[in-house]
């Protein structure tokens, strides 16, 4: 589990992350929730999110928050975020 967590705002537009998950660096991550404004969990997107998301058409105003998945495994741990990878 990486410290901090690293997360990604709901309001960012798909397709930087689509560059973000497809960039090479230290701080790629297989996944990351997706908090709002208030730094909130509204959910979490994946590579396999991302890989979908290339073959499809996406709509350019997409944000993360509108293909964000919202049913994965995410707990609360020591007032921050823990998350459990998909199985």
């Amino acid at each position: 589990m990486a410290r901090p967590v690293h997360t990604l705002a709901a309001s960012m537009p798909a397709a930087e992350a689509v560059t973000l998950m497809t960039a090479e660096g230290p701080h790629r991550h297989k996944s990351y929730p997706v908090v709002d404004d208030r730094q909130h969990l509204v959910g979490i997107i994946s590579r396999s999110d991302i890989l979908r998301w290339t073959r499809e058409d996406l709509d350019e105003g997409a944000t993360v928050a509108d293909l964000a998945s919202k049913d994965d495994v995410l707990s609360a741990a020591n007032h921050g975020l823990m998350l459990m990878d998909r199985l």
